[in-house]
């Protein structure tokens, strides 16, 4: 029988992962010089003192932005879908294209086992972001919906999940790694 010490809950910290440009651009196909430019237009935060460093959301955002850019939409608009948010969530597209990713359990490293002790968050995120040339966008749960709800004639399906995985993926390293608070 185990010590209650080997038992006890011990306090924990998620640390999420961050990643120079080069890092992002090897993520997201956005190369260094597009990002500085995103920057200096302010479609992306600008860097504190120092090197520039890119949360797991800012990630997101540049991979979606760089979805959309590849389909036609400009970073004026990519930016504000990013950043839009949903009706039922208090976070941006990108936060919860970057909390989904951030929950995969392959992008987790927890070497202590100590998550166990914690569960993970339960996401139900739309599956469809849709972009409509009248409409604009809307977040959708099936395909069924989609074509229900549409009135235009041509509409950019950008899969919420899936950018997630690519992000787990191309990122080489863990978004996340749990580690004891230490006294």
């Amino acid at each position: 029988m185990g010590s209650s010490q080997e038992n006890a809950v011990h306090p924990i910290k998620f640390n999420r992962a961050t990643f120079t440009p080069s890092e992002a651009a090897a993520i997201t196909g956005l190369d260094v010089m597009t990002q500085r430019n995103l920057r200096r237009h302010g479609y992306l935060p600008q860097a504190a003192k120092g090197w520039t460093r890119h949360s797991v959301d800012d990630v997101a955002k540049l991979l979606l932005m760089g979805v959309l850019d590849k389909l036609g939409l400009p970073p004026s608009g990519s930016s504000v879908i990013a950043e839009a948010h949903h009706d039922k969530h208090k976070q941006s597209t990108a936060e919860l294209i970057g909390a989904v990713a951030c929950n995969n359990p392959c992008a987790i490293c927890d070497p202590e086992g100590l998550a166990h002790q914690v569960k993970l968050l339960d996401l139900e995120i739309p599956r469809y972001l849709v972009v409509r040339e009248i409409e604009g966008f809307s977040f959708e749960g099936s395909l069924q919906s989609i074509e229900k709800r549409s009135d235009s004639a041509a509409a950019i399906v950008v899969e919420l999940p899936r950018l997630a995985e690519l992000i787990v993926e191309r990122a080489g390293k863990p978004l996340v790694t749990v580690a004891r608070y230490l006294d």
